[in-house]
């Protein structure tokens, strides 16, 4: 089978065949084609047919006709037979288009205060208003914050640390049911916290005991969640993964904003209008591209760094610590059903800045938000298996988090303990004295 071969730097037009060594028309064709199609002769591949966007390559030696010659990069030639490919925009690579600003209170922080600077600094517009807009901004900005660190710290101490406080009782009062008084203390304040000696491999662990616990202790004991792994990691990778789709959203922010920006000295030209793009910009963006809408493409130094302070820090730390409470409250509730409605109220902190934009937030500002666009945090997407599988990563790092907290049971009987501070030393020896409980309780 023969290899790909190239045309040489020809250049065609209209219905015009060319021979494949046809170099006399070569200068005369070339300068006028190169105005009318562009520098895309020299990508045909040998014996290419290009018809209104498609693709055909026929076998060596055949003329090429050409009758719309389109964007053409990294073909692949079939050395024979006959084989049609549609033309895909975006072969080599994804050119990204100015992304669209979070409609939340982050988001619309970030739109009036470079927007409404930026007005002022060119003394545009009606300098009142846009102070008094950028002030109503700072305030809801703080507000969100104020609301969400409240609710995490109210949350931890009058909810988790009840429920913490609640689960360590039946576990020790159920450890030393079980181990006939075997134990050892792990500690003593501002309770006494026993572990059995030995384990549920151990000597000291009595099966048949289980029966003699009253009817509440069984209850409570084989309904807190590590009587049941496999449901409390799904419920932790659940909100592990919507806490990572929120510092997915601030990364994204953090790089648009501080990292792919350009410095400027003023903010007067921080903003990209329709007319500052090429033409060749704003067709590979697609066809819906407003006229109105401004990139921001430039910033101080000093709008930079108060973006960074006030916007993705917060951002960035309030995501992190709800995340930790929300693991410590989750593994510490005894009861499966508010384990979901538990989960529920905790991603509804992290929504109270979309709340609060929808609420407060006039139309006007919407619309600016809109029409107000980011640089890519990515220029250029190659086309490669990292770009594919990459955002994958972050299952296999959430999946890695919830194991690494919980820890896990190993199938010769040892375990491997967790970080969670709620039941230190925690031996997993629940799960198989509750299955018959549970099968009663949850029959049909």
């Amino acid at each position: 089978m023969l290899g790909p071969r190239f045309v040489p730097r020809t250049f065609l037009q209209g219905r015009h065949r060319v021979p494949h060594n046809g170099h006399h028309h070569g200068q005369h064709h070339g300068h006028h084609n190169r105005q009318h199609h562009g520098d895309y002769g020299s990508n045909l591949p040998f014996g290419a047919q290009v018809v209104k966007g498609s693709v055909r390559e026929v076998r060596p030696g055949v003329p090429v006709d050409v009758e719309c010659v389109g964007e053409l990069r990294a073909l692949e030639v079939a050395a024979c037979g006959l084989v049609e490919r549609p033309h895909v925009v975006g072969y080599a690579g994804v050119d990204w288009p100015p992304m669209d600003i979070d409609p939340d209170t982050y988001g619309v922080s970030v739109c009036s205060l470079v927007l409404d600077m930026s007005i002022l600094a060119n003394r545009t517009g009606k300098c009142l208003h846009r102070w008094i807009r950028v002030v109503k901004t700072l305030l809801l900005l703080f507000g969100c914050m104020a609301i969400q660190i409240c609710m995490v710290f109210t949350v931890l101490r009058f909810v988790c640390n009840e429920a913490v406080h609640d689960i360590r009782l039946a576990y020790d009062h159920f450890e030393d049911h079980m181990y006939s008084g075997n134990t050892y203390n792990i500690s003593v304040y501002p309770f006494v916290q026993r572990r059995g000696i030995g384990g549920s491999t151990g000597i000291h662990f009595n099966v048949s005991a289980f029966d003699t616990l009253g009817f509440e202790e069984q209850n409570t004991i084989c309904r807190v969640p590590f009587s049941q792994p496999l449901f409390i990691m799904c419920v932790l990778l659940i909100w592990t993964l919507t806490c990572v789709r929120e510092l997915r959203a601030g990364s994204d922010m953090f790089f648009s904003v501080v990292v792919r920006t350009e410095l400027t000295h003023s903010m007067a030209f921080s903003l990209k209008s329709h007319g500052e793009f090429e033409k060749c910009e704003l067709d590979r963006w697609g066809g819906d591209w407003d006229e109105h809408n401004v990139v921001i493409a430039r910033l101080t130094l000093t709008m930079k760094v108060a973006l960074f302070i006030l916007v993705i820090v917060p951002r960035f730390c309030v995501t992190l610590v709800l995340h930790w409470v929300g693991c410590r409250w989750l593994v510490s509730t005894t009861d499966f059903s508010d384990l979901i409605l538990n989960a529920s109220a905790l991603e509804f902190i992290l929504l109270i800045k979309d709340l609060l934009f929808l609420v407060i937030v006039p139309r006007r500002t919407v619309i600016d938000l809109e029409r107000t666009k980011l640089t890519p945090s990515q220029v250029k997407e190659p086309d490669s298996i990292c770009v594919f599988v990459g955002t994958f990563m972050w299952l296999v790092v959430a999946v890695a988090w919830v194991l690494a907290y919980l820890g896990f049971k190993l199938s010769d009987g040892h375990y491997i303990n967790g970080w969670q501070q709620v039941l230190v030393g925690y031996q997993w020896d629940v799960h198989n004295v509750c299955v018959d409980w549970v099968d009663k309780r949850y029959s049909d």
